[in-house]
């Protein structure tokens, strides 16, 4: 299941560690195995001593700015990163004065406005990522990036112009929902769909073919038909629905007797 969309994220991470920054795009309905292909890939290309940077963006009231690039800052804060940079750049941006403690800011930052604030912060994380991407290749995973906010997602724009030649792989997934995104994703959806290091990666749910492939698995025969067709109507392919069933099914020992579900359904 999926190998050539495994196969699209590892030759945008051939095209990274070569020095030629990447961004990869993984889009889906909800519960396709957006987050999972990206872990899966994660552990293929990681590593304990340098693994991937992952942040999520959150829905909802409440959620402070810049809170999905907080979490890279946090990561980025271990003893192998100067405190004072740092302390620049969260200087810069009042916001994330209190996402990221323990980091002293300092006066040595002169006044400046907020758009100035914004830009050096947005320029000093780029330049803090392409050093740690010099002692070696650096992936950061953006999960649910329809949820991010607006200063979170212009972040995101700068980044992947500047990063063309940076040892850098920024990998997004992104959520297919019924509802209309804000007019702020959607400009930045089509405007990172446009840079030349781009590129987008669809999940959709699993095949017929692969659903009586998953129960034949399970029940050491291939499937009656009408069970596997049953399942995919019932689940619309959707990898997660389409295991929840499957356990169900399991649970109650009907799988022992697959043609009885065929005859009186699930």
């Amino acid at each position: 299941m999926y190998k050539r969309q495994l196969s699209t994220l590892h030759e945008a991470w051939q095209e990274a560690a070569a020095g030629r920054g990447q961004l990869v795009l993984v889009q889906g309905r909800p519960g396709v195995g957006k987050t999972r292909l990206v872990e899966v890939f994660a552990e293929h290309v990681g590593s304990p001593a340098h693994p991937p940077l992952f942040a999520r963006a959150r829905d909802g009231e409440g959620v402070p700015a810049f809170w999905m690039w907080a979490q890279v800052l946090r990561k980025l804060s271990g003893p192998d990163v100067e405190r004072g940079d740092l302390g620049s750049i969260v200087a810069s941006v009042p916001e994330l004065q209190h996402l990221v403690p323990g980091v002293e800011t300092g006066d040595e930052i002169a006044e400046l406005t907020p758009e100035q604030g914004r830009f050096l912060f947005f320029d000093a994380v780029h330049q803090l990522l392409a050093r740690r991407a010099r002692e070696y290749p650096l992936m950061l995973v953006l999960d649910d990036l329809q949820w991010a906010g607006e200063p979170s997602l212009r972040l995101l724009e700068h980044l992947v112009y500047e990063i063309t030649h940076d040892p850098i792989l920024l990998v997004a997934t992104v959520r297919e929902e019924p509802r209309e995104s804000s007019e702020v994703f959607g400009r930045t959806l089509s405007l990172l769909r446009q840079r030349p290091c781009s590129r987008t990666v669809g999940l959709a749910g699993f095949t017929r073919g692969e659903v009586a492939t998953l129960l034949e698995q399970l029940i050491g025969q291939p499937p009656p038909s009408d069970l596997t067709s049953e399942l995919v109507a019932r689940t619309g392919g959707i990898p997660l629905f389409v295991r929840e069933a499957v356990r169900i099914l399991a649970e109650r020992g009907e799988l022992a007797h697959p043609e009885r579900i065929a005859r009186h359904g699930i």
